[in-house]
């Protein structure tokens, strides 16, 4: 039994791995210990505009668009009028804006969140992601941001070489970032998603090596460091943390 299997593993993803890679503790938290945590308005747009961006590449309608943007924003909101919502929710109108600038007069995308599988080197388990858009060439990865990259985010090039390892090599990859003001698309080189895949097997296999050594969440929190003012812990997360370290 290797320790995906004892520990109920049953497939990888590009996030989990690059948690895993930068965050060890947090990686525990989420998937053997079961934290529960709330992704918040910073991820609820980035849902809203995909959403939204989809519907008018399918539609060509903007008032469509603007709708199941809205949707999708109250879907994830359930009702939060926070201030802090409210100000998140003012950028999703310009922002889709942007990102239907951005696409221009591509044709009918021929998949949208479409699952995908492959296999890395030496590692037991599939990795499982899933496309934002796919024509017959090409598959483009829709990320909303504050600032817009010069250069694109190491795991966001995880996540475009799963996707393209998965279709077989042939497809061309690229990244479009979307602010509210402007967008910028970054085209993948194969050689930058080998080198991302090579690496994703590397911590895939410390991943499954630590995994075989501990016996369960508990024992592997206790082994393990956290830097709780890193900006992947929320509230609910350290206080989690707490109350686990306090059981132990």
């Amino acid at each position: 039994m290797n320790g995906f299997e004892r520990h109920g593993i049953r497939h990888l993803s590009p996030s989990a791995l690059g948690l895993w890679k930068n965050d060890p503790a947090l990686y525990v938290g989420k998937y053997l210990l079961r934290w529960k945590d709330d992704a918040g308005p910073n991820a609820w747009i980035g849902n809203a505009v995909e959403s939204g961006l989809t519907a008018w590449l399918y539609k060509r309608d903007l008032a469509a668009a603007t709708e199941a943007a809205e949707r999708e924003w109250l879907n994830k909101t359930q009702g939060d009028v926070s201030e802090d919502v409210e100000a998140v929710k003012a950028r999703i109108a310009p922002t889709l804006g942007v990102a239907i600038q951005a696409v221009g007069q591509a044709e009918t995308p021929t998949a949208a969140q479409a699952r995908v599988e492959c296999w890395l080197d030496g590692v037991p388990l599939p990795l499982v992601g899933y496309t934002d858009l796919e024509w017959p060439d090409a598959i483009v990865d829709l990320k909303t941001t504050k600032a817009v990259p010069s250069v694109p985010r190491p795991d966001h090039v995880c996540q475009m070489a799963v996707y393209w390892l998965a279709r077989g090599r042939e497809k061309g990859c690229s990244l479009l970032y979307c602010s509210d003001k402007k967008s910028a698309v970054h085209r993948l080189a194969p050689d930058d998603m080998e080198a991302a895949l090579a690496d994703m097997a590397t911590t895939a296999r410390t991943l499954e090596r630590f995994l075989s050594r501990v016996r369960d969440g508990r024992d592997a929190i206790a082994l393990l460091p956290a830097d709780t003012s890193g900006f992947r812990w929320t509230p609910p997360l350290i206080e989690a943390l707490n109350a686990e370290r306090m059981a132990a």
